[in-house]
């Protein structure tokens, strides 16, 4: 055998080979840096008989390249020898390609899927913090002599342009599944999903990936830092496409913001229900440019029966004093209440709340500045719902001119409010809800005081109205919290307090505690002294090292006492399998199984497990699924004992490479998808809402809690949906009914997702099945998809699950509505 010669490409080298290769034998290589690292080395077949082309990387370090002839014993029968010099082979290819010798036709000849190489994609970047990437993508392979657990166990490592080795933080190897055959894609073709993460590197390097025993070739990839570079700005575009990113403020002024065209129309509007708001906004050493700013966006609303109420805590401030009494004089409709000194934020309103006469109280602060139509939509929201006592808006911050930071809320959640205060701006309480209170509360509030409120009128609130439009600018400047979370110091006690105050008021027993970042709270509900029974429902089949790990962590992590396992056996045909369901409910007494002997239908299998089961409480587990959190069944039943209106809890579930695969599921004007799919586990996004215990349209039936009796009176899963869209079915006729599904993001879990059995798109009658079962989700439930999802901003783009901003103009809608 020998060499010949020689061209580069894409960061690679290719060297022409002959070699005499009898049947049996193959051609092994090899490839060694000049500092002793093994590099990735290649021996692909040419186009003649007896004709290869080897492929080793371009480094900085000359290498020495071997091939062999070896036989089916591994003997070897040939070899040759090469070294490969990085000046050298530069000027080799150049010449070659001058001369256009045939050369170089071996150039990139694996950029394609090639039977007797493996073919890496990378496909996209997740920034988890600033020093660190992860990296999705695919390897094609060919393994005729396919081994599920060779493939799965790829040997991925990283080669610096040095000839250095990279180390990687976590190297996730997700599964495999077969490529549908073509006339390019032989019989025995496998797709590998992967994932790794490395420090943030601004140099290229080369992704490595051979297989234990010879099961699958070998490949590697150069990965240029300029396409790194490229996959990051597509991850920074999508975030600058939110609400949290750099495009809002154009987004804002082009788009969002109602035209003036309606804002004149809205001048000339009348409605039915005409109420008056009265506008309690406390003064305290304001500053004279933002007083003026905020009276002015009072004195341009739209909608005219308003009032203003000043309530002055610095009457030693003469210049305020002197603006503020030129306010009345200029405008009747303003007044002012003057204190002897600074009672505190709380206090200071309550005064405010005193003297307010309108049919409505709303809270604004004295810094802060509204949307010309705030509260004509207001009034619109009334008059559409006239049981309304509770209103609040969209709202985004504002520092010098500049809009960011929109936070386009859900409709009211209780168990969000519990977490932050979302509600937050511009609180809107119907009048006579307060004065009915048994008294004002007190300063120890100060800093939640708009929290405090909203907990004690939404506990007795008819109906509470959410206005889905930005009308509200929180300024920010150094003293304020909007601009930094140190302002306000005492804010975070006096918040855990008002939820504290409610849980109370209420009967549950919780303790509150801190969470991150400020402002924000976590909830531990006390679980009672008699605990009700959870009933664990698992449909399993085969695979049993997907079960035994699902069920030992189960057994070994769950704090939870009273909770039994009720396995749903669905044919499998290893002896293995009922050997182990032998060995498991022998162990544990709390584990049952149960056979159903129909065809797969995950919703007839649940249905069945359920009937089997005898506790107060469903929790429908996939088998593929390991927990983390111990006390995830305590978190999963916290909400449930909040309320009994709330019928069914989802947990987060994670990929092996702690992104998410499900943090609750969104309808938005579209098909139903994963909120922030492949996100950080403990990614703070949009408002730390995926950290946070709030409502959800739906939750995936791979790990859901659901109340048997109403799980019961529902009729439990349709088994016309066998395997999509059964559990989105099933939360939305839960919510049909009034009840309410919650997100629970603290309790977490692992979920190896479709590893059981395999992906629908991958078998054309699967495909078709799905297929099916979708058309049949949205001729049920048109009207709820048309109308997008509630807990999910209004304004974010229909065809996106992560936030990302609606750019399309609706005026013709608010023109027909106003």
């Amino acid at each position: 055998m020998e060499f010949g010669k020689l061209t580069r490409g894409d960061g690679k080298i290719y060297i022409a080979l002959r070699a005499e290769v009898p049947s049996g034998a193959r051609v092994r290589v090899s490839s060694r840096a000049q500092n002793g690292n093994d590099m990735p080395a290649l021996a692909l077949r040419g186009e003649q008989s007896g004709s290869y082309v080897v492929v080793v990387p371009v480094i900085s370090l000359a290498q020495v390249v071997t091939a062999h002839v070896v036989d089916g014993q591994g003997k070897t029968l040939d070899s040759a020898m090469t070294t490969v010099d990085p000046k050298k082979s530069a000027w080799q290819s150049k010449r070659n390609t001058l001369l256009k010798d045939a050369a170089t036709s071996m150039r990139n000849i694996d950029a394609d899927p090639r039977i007797d190489c493996a073919n890496i994609r990378i496909d996209r970047i997740v920034l988890f913090d600033d020093s660190t990437n992860l990296l999705h993508g695919f390897i094609c392979v060919y393994a005729p002599n396919y081994r599920n657990e060779a493939l799965n166990n790829a040997n991925i490592r990283f080669v610096g342009t040095d000839g250095s080795l990279l180390e990687s933080s976590k190297v996730t190897v997700f599964g495999e599944s077969p490529i549908p055959v073509t006339a390019d894609s032989p019989d025995g073709a496998r797709l590998i999903e992967f994932s790794f993460r490395l420090p943030v590197l601004d140099a290229d390097f080369f992704i490595w990936v051979s297989f234990p025993g010879g099961s699958a070739p070998d490949g590697f990839v150069r990965m240029e830092a300029s396409r790194i570079e490229q996959l990051r700005r597509d991850f920074f575009f999508m975030m600058s496409h939110t609400s949290q990113g750099e495009a809002y403020d154009d987004w804002f002024r082009r788009i969002h913001r109602t035209s003036p065209l309606v804002i004149e129309a809205q001048k000339t509007a009348h409605f039915e229900i005409e109420p008056l708001f009265s506008i309690i906004v406390p003064l305290y050493k304001t500053p004279l440019g933002f007083f003026w700013e905020m009276v002015e966006s009072v004195r341009s609303q739209t909608y005219s029966k308003w009032e203003l109420v000043l309530v002055n805590a610095s009457p030693e401030d003469s210049a305020l004093c002197e603006n503020a009494q030129r306010a009345v004089a200029e405008d009747e409709r303003i007044r002012l209440v003057t204190l002897d000194e600074n009672k505190g934020i709380t206090l200071n309103t309550n005064e405010g709340i005193r003297a307010a006469k309108g049919d409505f109280l709303c809270f604004f602060d004295h810094d802060d500045i509204l949307e010309p139509d705030a509260l004509f939509e207001y009034a619109k929201g009334i008059n559409r719902y006239p049981d309304t006592d509770l209103l609040y808006c969209d709202e985004d911050k504002i520092e010098n001119g500049h809009y960011f930071d929109g936070f386009l809320k859900p409709d009211f959640d209780m168990d969000l409010l519990t977490a932050s205060n979302y509600v937050c701006h511009m609180l809107t309480v119907r009048t006579s809800l307060v004065r009915d209170l048994p008294e004002l509360p007190g300063k120890e509030f100060d800093g939640a005081q708009d929290h405090n409120l909203t907990f004690l009128i939404a506990e007795q609130a008819r109906n509470v109205y959410h206005a889905r439009k930005v009308l509200y600018h929180w300024r920010v400047h150094q003293q304020s919290t909007a601009g930094s979370a140190d302002s306000k110091p005492w804010a975070q006690e006096a918040g855990n307090r008002a939820i504290e105050a409610h849980f109370k008021r209420i009967g549950v027993p919780v303790k509150v505690e801190d969470s991150t970042p400020a402002f924000y709270h976590r909830v531990k509900y006390v679980m009672p002294e008699e605990q009700p029974l959870v009933s664990i429902v698992i449909p399993t089949k085969d695979h049993i090292d997907l079960l035994s790990t699902c069920v030992d962590s189960i057994l070994q992590k769950t704090t939870y006492r009273n909770f039994e396992i009720v396995l749903v056996e669905n044919n499998s045909t290893e002896e293995q399998t009922f050997a182990y369901y032998d060995q498991v409910s022998a162990r544990d007494s709390r584990v049952k199984v149960v056979r159903y002997e129909g065809e797969f239908n995950f919703s007839a299998i649940c249905n069945f497990g359920a009937r089997h089961a005898s506790g107060d409480y469903y929790l429908f587990l996939n088998n593929d699924t390991s927990v983390i959190t111990p006390e995830w069944i305590e978190r999963m039943l916290g909400p449930m004992l909040h309320r009994s209106t709330t019928a069914c809890t989802g947990a987060m579930l994670l990929y092996a490479d702690d992104t998410i695969q499900h943090a609750g599921v969104i309808i938005p004007k579209a098909n139903p998808d994963h909120l922030c799919h492949c996100f950080p586990a403990d990614s703070l996004y949009h408002f730390s809402h995926l950290q946070r215990t709030r409502e959800s349209s739906a939750v995936t039936g791979a790990c859901m809690l659901v109340r048997a009796s109403q799980f019961d009176a529902v009729d439990g899963f349709d088994e016309r949906f066998a395997v999509a869209y059964n559990d989105i079915d099933l939360c939305l006729r839960l919510r049909e009914r009034g009840w309410s599904v919650v997100m629970e993001p603290t309790a977490r879990l692992y979920h190896y997702e479709s590893a059981s059995r395999g992906s629908d798109f991958m078998d054309a009658r699967k495909f078709a099945r799905l297929h099916s079962e979708g058309g049949l989700f949205r001729e049920r439930w048109g009207k709820y998809i048309s109308a997008g999802d509630p807990f999910y901003g209004m304004h974010c783009a229909r065809e996106s699950a992560r936030y990302e901003l609606d750019w399309l103009r609706e005026d013709w809608e608010l023109w027909t509505k106003a």
